[in-house]
């Protein structure tokens, strides 16, 4: 097929040595119109590409500019545009970009001030950074308060933490019953079956014994306080700032071992308590009568062996 030059003329004034194409009416793609080049460019799957996702996330104003550039671009190829007042196009067109760029940092710090602004609201104050952290360091005082509160009150016991000479305030037993987060103790059947095992051993020795006793009596103590709190449900939890129920621990607080239902587990929180009750009873029973024999054969030893030494058998 024979070639058709372009139609279009160059700058210079001399006729336009490239090939005309006819969907662009006898011009080649320099001199093509701008509205048909840029039918042709949206066509072949260019919106598909990164150029055309990219385009899709300028801001509007942007696009505006970006659109008055190409056009001056075809426009100077075409000889419809000097390419002075092109150059002056860029530069006005650099100058709008740096004062869009201006204004976005303007309009950033004041979205900025206007977040630390409303925070100050919430917080109940007014002012700039310094006021929020100012009421973050009062609110973690008055958690602090709060917490030595529910120390005294037995509703949180500092435990060893994560490091060497940590400590770290936990809800006790009463605590999580008191902020509704279990009904029964946190001792298990394994806990007592732990007690269970030191009665196996031939001997018990006092340290020993007196161990196992202090851990029967706690865990009497907890079961009978829980129980209690089964008959009558325990009062919430007052903030000793406000007077107001607390309805969570205070920040800092961990909660502590929740007791887990046994799987299947059927029986009522009172059964499981009183079944509890009656080993622990039992256990605390059994070592009592259990020592006393031990102490009452020591002594016999004992005094067998001193009437030997003094020649009773002689």
């Amino acid at each position: 097929m024979p070639k058709t030059p372009c139609k279009g003329i160059k700058l210079d004034g001399n006729p336009c040595r490239g090939n005309g194409l006819p969907q662009f009416g006898g011009y080649c793609i320099a001199h093509a119109p701008a509205e048909e080049l840029h039918e042709w460019r949206s066509r072949g799957g260019r919106n598909a590409s990164n150029a055309a996702r990219a385009d899709k996330r300028l801001p509007e104003r942007l696009q505006g500019v970006i659109k008055t550039l190409t056009q001056g671009i075809s426009d100077v190829r075409a000889g419809n545009l000097d390419p002075a007042a092109y150059t002056a196009i860029c530069r006005g067109a650099k100058v709008l970009a740096e004062v869009y760029r201006l204004a976005d940092e303007e309009m950033e710090q004041v979205r900025i001030e206007e977040i630390e602004a409303a925070a100050a609201e919430v917080a109940g104050e007014q002012g700039d950074l310094a006021i929020l952290n100012a009421a973050a360091r009062i609110s973690a005082e008055h958690d602090r308060y709060r917490i030595e509160l529910l120390i005294e009150q037995g509703l949180v016991t500092m435990e060893p933490g994560t490091g060497p000479d940590a400590a770290e305030p936990v809800l006790t037993d009463a605590g999580r019953r008191r902020f509704g987060l279990q009904r029964l103790t946190s001792y298990t059947q394994d806990d007592i079956d732990r007690i269970k095992g030191v009665l196996e051993r031939p001997l018990i020795d006092v340290h020993l014994r007196n161990v196992a006793l202090s851990a029967l009596f706690k865990m009497r103590s907890a079961i009978e306080e829980a129980m209690q709190d089964l008959e009558r449900e325990p009062e919430p939890v007052r903030d000793p700032l406000t007077g107001r129920t607390l309805s969570q621990p205070p920040a800092g607080v961990k909660v502590g071992p929740v007791p887990v239902p046994s799987p299947g587990e059927s029986r009522s929180d009172a059964k499981i308590l009183e079944e509890q009750r009656e080993q622990v009873e039992l256990l605390i029973r059994i070592f009592e009568v259990r020592f006393e024999k031990e102490l009452a054969r020591d002594y016999l030893e004992r005094m067998a062996f001193d009437h030997i030494g003094s020649g009773g058998l002689a």
